[in-house]
């Protein structure tokens, strides 16, 4: 950490401190009034306390949930990214409250958004210019109400690794250090096990982005690296991809509970409101349409004014950052309506689901966008265009008050003495039927035993998130039943002997057991290609650690050479 800071001079680590202390001020609600809720929160702490589960049993990455849906688990903690999850269950760990804990993730995870913004401006613009693009960032509405309104957490993480994978692609293309491709690997894989629809959305801008800033001197060589990068991270994060590649169709997402508030032709912005036969979700529905399309256009309208005098000013000297605007332009484009034949066509795309989710990457290029020009803000202030600054810096600080009054003031909050309640009544929920395999159907949950044997008598010996042993006495020849959902990768032996499991009518595990006493373990055990997933990943990472290392020796040897040639010289 000491010889990171020492790359930044006295003025810039001022800096870090400035967005430091706005990311603790933006997330201070948070420590009074407790976790913000929405929507999709419950699903978000069912998986961290999956993890956490895990934490105490020895178990870092289960397989299975223990607890979720009443005690028969689900798949979530295998096709959902790990890493906002885990960063949830870490902090309850060492803090032992959920509230606390939650309150320094969020506030760590906007300090890091601001940050990767910041790094990414200075690509482009002076360190106080990217100070106030980190700062925006920020307080971009739609980023803000990741966390405070609809609590899409998972995509509020991956908002806030995304501008770091920017960063790596502009100094990959221009520097191509190894230290820049590992950099785009790591934050690239990051992404992959945060968010998918926002791996789907970032990986389409980031190719882009590179096609605008590549040179054509080493032109191939750019493109070599790139690539490296983003091959590197797929590696990475195999462990994770692997199990969804092979597993995604054994979800109940589509073929059993499909649900319709999930289609992207009923969520872009700028669009007359749908009905649903659900009543309570056409006013969601309503509700939700319009607020989003209130923090587009206020977004867009910061970034207009901020710029287009600017622009008008500029009169053909040097125009920065043309990738980000044409990120801009292209996130505007898929956000509306004009986009569907886009949609329709290109199938991956619509694996994002809502086409206001490209208010991510409005938001990324807004804040960079619209911090471009404020050198030249300043220096207005000392000639004729005051009135012009005036009514600029009056467009910045109407955003800025929405950001707060509309996005965070307005948000429901759990209150703090009702957070670990809350959370212990969430533990074992039932959780989204569309993460349910496609066996599952919600009459299992009538029958409240672990295990079920035609009136044999059943005894628990062990039940943990992936490994169920238990005894059956004798009686007649039946099948038993345990309040697991069913998925191939469950593997039971009946005294030692491996055993054929099947589904119930409801989804829960059948094992086959004789008229004698039985031993019965289930197991879950994991394929070989997930298995040489992990291997893939584990090397990776152990091979970036070992390269940053030793990239970090070097640096410092040669530092320290040059220190004592420094002190030699002086000597004599």
């Amino acid at each position: 950490m000491k010889s990171v800071l020492q790359n930044f001079t006295r003025t810039e680590k001022f800096y870090l401190l400035v967005l430091a202390a706005v990311s603790v001020v933006v997330i201070l609600p948070v420590l009074f009034n407790g976790i913000p809720y929405g929507y999709d929160l419950p699903h978000h702490y069912q998986c961290a306390m999956t993890f956490y589960e895990g934490f105490l049993n020895g178990d870092f990455y289960p397989s299975w949930s223990l607890n979720r849906n009443f005690g028969y688990g689900g798949m979530e903690s295998r096709l959902y990214p790990p890493v906002s999850h885990y960063s949830l269950a870490v902090a309850y760990y060492f803090t032992g409250s959920w509230h606390i804990g939650s309150w320094l993730v969020f506030t760590i995870f906007t300090f890091a958004g601001a940050l990767g913004i910041y790094l990414w401006a200075k690509e482009y613009l002076a360190a106080r210019q990217a100070l106030f693009a980190g700062c925006l960032y920020a307080l971009m509405p739609y980023h803000l109400n990741q966390l405070y309104n609809t609590f899409f957490y998972a995509e509020f993480v991956g908002s806030s690794i995304l501008p770091f994978s920017f960063y790596f692609v502009s100094r990959v293309c221009r520097r191509g250090k190894l230290i820049d491709v590992i950099g785009l690997a790591v934050s690239f894989a990051a992404i992959v096990l945060t968010h998918l629809p926002l791996t789907v959305i970032g990986s389409l801008c980031l190719a882009i982005y590179a096609l605008t800033i590549l040179k054509r001197e080493n032109l191939f060589a750019q493109i070599g690296k790139l690539a490296a990068g983003v091959l590197l991270g797929l590696a990475a994060s195999s462990f994770f991809w692997t199990k969804v590649l092979l597993e995604r169709d054994l979800m109940a997402k589509t073929s059993v509970y499909a649900d319709p508030w999930l289609d992207y032709r009923f969520h872009f912005l700028l669009t007359p409101i749908q009905s649903f036969e659900d009543a309570l979700l056409t006013r969601i529905y309503e509700t939700s349409s319009f607020y989003y399309d209130l923090m587009f256009l206020m977004t867009v309208v910061l970034v207009v004014g901020c710029t287009i005098p600017f622009l008008i000013w500029l009169k053909g000297r040097e125009f920065k950052m043309k990738g980000v605007w044409i990120l801009f332009g292209l996130s505007v484009f898929l956000a509306i309506p004009f986009s569907r034949f886009f949609w329709d066509a290109f199938k991956p795309l619509q694996e994002v689901q809502f086409p206001w989710r490209w208010l991510a990457i409005v938001s990324i290029a807004a804040a960079m966008l619209s911090a471009g020009f404020v050198n030249h803000l300043f220096e207005w202030f000392k000639t004729k265009n005051r009135p012009l600054a005036l009514i600029i810096c009056g467009c910045i600080l109407s955003f800025v008050t929405y950001s707060v009054s509309q996005v965070i003031r307005q948000a429901p909050y759990i209150e703090t003495s009702g957070v670990e309640a809350f959370m212990n009544k969430t533990k074992a929920e039932i959780g989204f039927t569309f993460w349910w395999t496609n066996w599952t159907r919600k009459e299992a949950f009538d029958v409240k035993e672990k295990v079920l044997a035609k009136g044999r008598e059943a005894q628990i010996n062990k039940w943990t998130a992936t490994e169920k042993e238990f005894q059956i006495a004798a009686g007649e020849s039946s099948e038993a039943r345990a309040a697991v959902f069913y998925h191939p990768n469950w593997q039971a032996t009946v005294n030692n002997v491996p055993a054929t499991i099947k589904p119930d009518a409801n989804g829960a595990i059948l094992i086959p057991v004789q008229n004698g006493e039985s031993s019965v373990r289930l197991t879950f055990v994991e394929p070989s290609a997930v298995k040489a997933g992990q291997w893939t990943s584990a090397l990776t990472w152990l091979a970036f650690i070992f390269l940053i290392g030793a990239g970090a020796r070097k640096k410092f040897s040669s530092e320290a050479s040059q220190v004592s040639f420094d002190s030699e010289f002086e000597c004599h």
